[in-house]
């Protein structure tokens, strides 16, 4: 699957997100009676609890390979890093904290199931470029990178699923000397 998918589908998301956002700061309830978030950022990452929870029931607990994409949302250039995780046919963006990070990795190289949930809402802000690097300088140093030259995509490719890195915007030698200079 190629990462333009995630770009249609998140310029989609983000514009529904801005429109929700704009709605309830317009209408100062919810028929459910939920709080509207203080912030941009509350709002934005609202659904973090419950795309991860899904994950760990429908993927993680079902001891199903994960299929993420790595992606940074850099709306209203906060830089917030998120894994797109493929749940029952559907995409779900997450966030992502410390202990996310953590419980994927430990699940994608050891098939480990996370015991609980952890913190979705102490998420990484203020990223840029160099945090997907690093992500991807672990996968390297784990020897799981795969390039393919006819999508021209980076994928990790660990016993419990993947993560696809989509198209860079280097070759192959950049990209080595730019994680090296990490």
């Amino acid at each position: 699957m190629s990462n333009n998918e995630y770009y249609d589908d998140e310029a989609y998301y983000a514009m529904q997100e801005e429109y929700a956002f704009q709605q309830a700061m317009q209408d100062n309830s919810f028929e459910s009676g939920e709080t509207i978030p203080a912030t941009w950022f509350e709002f934005k990452i609202s659904n973090n609890y419950e795309h991860y929870d899904n994950l760990m029931e429908y993927v993680m607990n079902m001891q199903q390979p994960l299929e993420l994409s790595i992606g940074l949302d850099l709306y209203r250039n906060i830089g917030l890093p998120y894994y797109i995780a493929k749940i029952d046919n559907f995409k779900k963006k997450i966030f992502i904290t410390k202990e996310i990070y953590f419980q994927i990795y430990d699940y994608l190289k050891n098939g480990v199931i996370p015991d609980k949930m952890p913190n979705v809402e102490n998420v990484y802000k203020n990223q840029n470029e160099n945090f997907i690097l690093l992500h991807l300088r672990v996968d390297k140093n784990n020897k799981v990178t795969h390039y393919s030259p006819e999508t021209k995509e980076y994928k990790a490719k660990y016993p419990h699923g993947v993560i696809n890195y989509g198209q860079l915007p280097y070759t192959t030698d950049e990209l080595v000397a730019k994680l090296n200079s990490l």
